[in-house]
């Protein structure tokens, strides 16, 4: 019987606080491409997440980065852990797997794609937050191993 009481007193204020399970986020930002001239390319991405007991995060994104000579179109996966530093502070910390499509000029390339998570997350409101990744790898591998580096800013939405 007691354990139940202790268990019941850690889960039931954690149900209260948790943020709603499901979210979208739009994210932009700009990346040093390693792959095609050293070049600079935008990024914009929209990814779909869920939460489970405030603590497990998975989602699936899209991005598309961009510039004159390279896209590169890229489905992945996420999973990760959600940290929670404060009242109003997450961070999400995790990895993120799929494919890209490498688009330069002419050539296309194919590439299972890597990418750590580790996002600082300000909660704006009860269903907004900013999103901010001060600095992302991102690693491909078609072959060779090839990379990007940048910073994402975005908003969330949770449903």
């Amino acid at each position: 019987m007691r354990v139940v009481l202790v268990v019941a007193a850690a889960v039931v204020p954690r149900l209260a606080s948790a943020s709603p399970p499901h979210a979208i986020e739009a994210v932009a930002g700009g990346r040093v491409s390693l792959i095609s001239h050293d070049e600079i390319v935008g990024r914009v991405a929209v990814t779909g997440s869920m939460r489970w007991n405030d603590r497990w995060h998975a989602g699936l994104r899209f991005s598309v980065d961009a510039n004159q000579h390279t896209q590169i179109y890229e489905p992945s996966g996420e999973v990760g852990i959600w940290l929670h530093a404060s009242k109003t502070i997450d961070v999400l910390l995790g990895w993120r797997l799929g494919y890209a499509n490498f688009r330069f000029d002419d050539v296309v390339v194919h590439a299972f794609a890597a990418e750590h998570i580790a996002d600082i997350v300000v909660r704006m409101g009860a269903r907004t937050e900013l999103h901010v990744a001060p600095f992302t790898v991102q690693t491909y591998y078609s072959g060779l191993w090839q990379l990007t580096v940048g910073t994402e800013v975005g908003l969330a939405w949770r449903l």
